[in-house]
């Protein structure tokens, strides 16, 4: 996604990170480790992963370009 971006735009200035899970609705005691493991890993690992992608070609920029991260969290 980063290579990607930097090849059509020649830079990276901003990461939106706008995804998010709440899972499944069901009482604490049905939720299984799998679901549990598929919302932290949507909700923070993927941020995770995206943010250290992004920041470190954002770093290495040497054309003056300003690189921002913006993490969106809702309910």
């Amino acid at each position: 996604m980063v290579e990607r971006a930097i090849n059509a735009f020649g830079k990276l200035g901003v990461l939106v990170n706008n995804a998010g899970i709440t899972g499944r609705d069901a009482p604490l005691s049905e939720i299984t480790d799998e679901d549990w493991k598929g919302v932290m890993g949507l909700n923070l690992s993927a941020t995770f992963y995206c943010c250290r992608a992004a920041i470190s070609h954002m770093r290495e920029q040497q054309n003056g370009a300003v690189g921002a991260v913006v993490n969106v969290a809702s309910i």
